[in-house]
C-alpha cells in the first residue's frame, strides 16, 4: 500500500484552486493481495444453468496468464503476435444460455469453450463497433487483436508495437484502461498507458486490425500513471491517474499537438494536414497526419485545457446532460473511496467543486451505467469489501447511499462488470480474488439478489490443482 499525498487543483487562465487529501491506497489491481478483514464468509457459487444454447458468448480477460504458473509453457505457434514464453491462456470463451445463465450442466460451474492464449499479463477488453467477433486486449506491453471463431480457432490476429520495440531501455507500456469512440471513421481506439504517462489514439482499419504506433497521443508529466480515460463529446477527452484528472481538446478524434517552447516535457507530434474537401468546400482545420508518430519518444507534456487534484482514480464514466452545457464527468477515486461526478462546460472546463458524491464505502473500480425500466442504474464493483454497490440516479447525479447491494466477501476482489444490454437480466461480475465469474440476477427495481445465481467452473490444471487466473475484465458478444 503506497502513501499518497494529494493536491486538488483546478488551473484555468493561471488561476488555481487547492485543497489537500491525505490517504493511502493500492494502485495496481492484481499486484494487491488480499481485500480486507476476513469476515467469516464464503461468497456462494451459483448453481443454476441453462441447458439450451444462446448465439451469445462471455469473453473473460485472465489477468494471471503466464505460463509456469499453471503448466509447463508450450513452443508459441508461428503467427503476427507475441504470446509470451508460450501461454496457453489469456482469454477464455463461456457460453451463455437463452434465459441469460451460463450454459451447463455441472454444479462445479460453467467450463470454457475455449480458451485464446494472449501475451503476458492481459487486463482490460473492448469490442470492435462494426464487427463484435473482433476483440482488442491490453496486455502488460502491447494491444493485442483477437477474432472470435465459432467451433474453436478464435487467436490473436495483430498487435501494436511495445515500447521496447521502439527504445530498447524503455519500461513497459503498462496499458491499464481501453475505450473505443465509434463515431470516427471504423472507430478510433484510445488506450490510456501508466507505465509510459500516456493516451495513446489508434485508428481501427476497416478488417479491424491496429496501426503499430499510435497516431496521436496525450503525454503527462512525471507521475501522471495515466489509469482511466473517456472520451468528452466531440472535441474533448478526458484523462486520469495517480494525482489529477486532465481535460484535453481533440479534432475528429486526435489529439493536437501544441507545441510549447516553455514546457518540460509533447511528443514530437506527427505532421498535420488539412483533411480533403469535397468538390467546392473549404479545406478543415488541420489535424495529425494518420502516419505513425513518435509517441513513444515523448519528450513534451501535454498541456491540459483544465485539470483537478484527485487520489488514485480507477474509472471515469461521461454522461451528457440537458442541464449542464456539456455533461456529468462521473469519477471512482481509491484514496478517498468514493464515486463523485463534477461538471464539464461546453468550454472544457471541469468544475472545481463536485455536483454530488456517494459516501465514502470502499474502493470502487469500475462503474457501468444501466437503464432499467425507466430507471438509471449505476452499478460499481467495491474491490477490497468483495461486493457490488448499486445507486439509482437522481437528475443523472449520484445519491449519498446505495439502494441495493450484494453479500460481502472480501477474498473476492471484484473487478469488470457486464450486462446483455439492452435487456439483460444478469449483471455479471469478474471476481479476481476467487478466479471465477458470478452472475447475479438484476430486480425488477434494478437492484441485485444477495448471491450469485450462476457461476464459472474454477480453472483446474492437468494434475487436477487448482490454480490462479485473476479474472479482470469481460464482454458479452454475439456467436454462434
Amino acid at each position: 500500500m503506497a502513501r499518497a499525498v494529494t493536491l486538488r487543483t483546478r488551473v484555468r487562465g493561471g488561476a488555481m484552486a487547492v485543497r489537500f487529501v491525505v490517504a493511502t491506497g493500492c494502485l495496481l489491481l492484481a499486484a494487491c493481495s488480499g481485500g480486507g478483514n476476513d469476515r467469516g464468509f464464503d461468497l456462494p457459487s451459483g448453481e443454476q444453468f441453462d441447458s439450451v444454447r444462446a448465439a451469445k458468448v462471455l469473453a473473460v480477460v485472465e489477468a494471471q496468464n503466464e505460463c509456469g504458473d499453471d503448466g509447463p509453457c508450450v513452443t508459441p505457434p508461428a503467427g503476427p503476435c507475441h504470446l509470451g514464453r508460450g501461454n496457453t491462456r489469456g482469454i477464455a470463451i463461456y457460453r451463455l444460455g437463452q434465459t441469460g445463465l451460463l450454459f451447463g450442466n455441472s454444479t462445479a460451474g460453467a467450463e470454457p469453450e475455449q480458451r485464446i492464449p494472449l501475451d503476458d499479463n492481459p487486463r482490460r477488453i473492448v469490442v470492435n463497433p462494426k464487427n463484435p467477433n473482433i476483440l482488442y486486449v491490453s496486455t502488460l506491453r502491447r494491444v493485442q487483436v483477437v477474432r472470435l471463431q465459432a467451433g474453436g480457432g478464435s487467436a490473436c490476429i495483430d498487435e501494436t508495437s511495445s515500447e521496447e520495440d521502439v527504445r530498447a531501455d524503455a519500461d513497459d507500456m503498462d496499458p491499464v484502461d481501453m475505450v473505443i469512440d465509434p463515431t470516427i471513421g471504423n472507430g478510433i481506439l484510445y488506450v490510456a498507458t501508466r507505465g509510459s504517462n500516456r493516451i495513446d489514439a489508434y485508428p481501427l482499419a476497416e478488417d479491424g486490425t491496429l496501426p503499430s504506433l499510435p497516431t496521436s497521443c496525450i503525454v503527462g508529466g512525471g507521475g501522471a500513471d495515466f489509469t482511466a480515460l473517456t472520451p468528452l463529446g466531440e472535441g474533448f477527452f478526458a484523462a486520469g491517474g495517480s494525482s489529477r484528472i486532465e481535460i484535453h481538446s481533440r479534432l475528429q478524434g486526435q489529439f493536437l499537438p501544441e507545441p510549447d517552447p516553455n514546457a518540460s516535457a509533447t511528443p514530437t507530434p506527427a505532421p498535420t494536414v488539412a483533411p480533403t474537401p469535397a468538390p467546392g468546400e473549404t479545406p478543415g482545420a488541420n489535424v495529425p497526419s494518420p502516419e505513425p508518430s513518435t509517441c513513444f519518444n515523448a519528450r513534451l507534456v501535454s498541456t491540459p485545457l483544465s485539470l483537478i487534484g484527485s487520489s488514485l482514480v480507477t474509472q471515469l464514466l461521461f454522461e451528457p446532460s440537458a442541464s449542464t452545457p456539456l455533461g456529468q464527468l462521473f469519477i471512482s477515486e481509491e484514496v478517498s473511496q468514493r464515486i463523485f461526478t463534477f461538471p464539464v462546460n461546453a468550454d472544457g472546463v471541469i468544475a472545481e467543486n463536485d455536483s454530488s458524491s456517494t459516501q465514502r464505502s470502499g474502493v470502487y473500480q469500475r462503474m457501468l451505467r444501466h437503464r432499467h425500466l425507466g430507471a438509471d442504474i449505476l452499478y460499481s464493483s467495491v474491490y477490497n469489501e468483495g461486493r457490488v454497490d448499486v445507486f439509482q440516479l437522481e437528475g443523472g447525479l449520484l445519491p449519498d447511499e446505495t439502494f441495493s447491494r450484494t453479500a460481502e466477501d472480501p477474498n473476492a476482489l471484484p473487478v469488470g462488470l457486464i450486462i446483455d444490454e439492452p435487456g439483460g437480466t444478469i449483471l455479471y461480475v469478474a471476481q479476481g480474488g476467487l478466479d471465477r465469474v458470478d452472475g447475479f440476477r438484476i430486480r425488477p427495481d434494478g437492484g441485485l439478489d444477495d448471491e450469485p445465481v450462476t457461476t464459472t467452473a474454477r480453472p483446474v490444471s492437468a494434475d487436477g490443482q487448482g490454480f490462479s487466473t485473476f479474472p479482470d475484465d469481460l464482454v458479452i458478444v454475439p456467436l454462434p
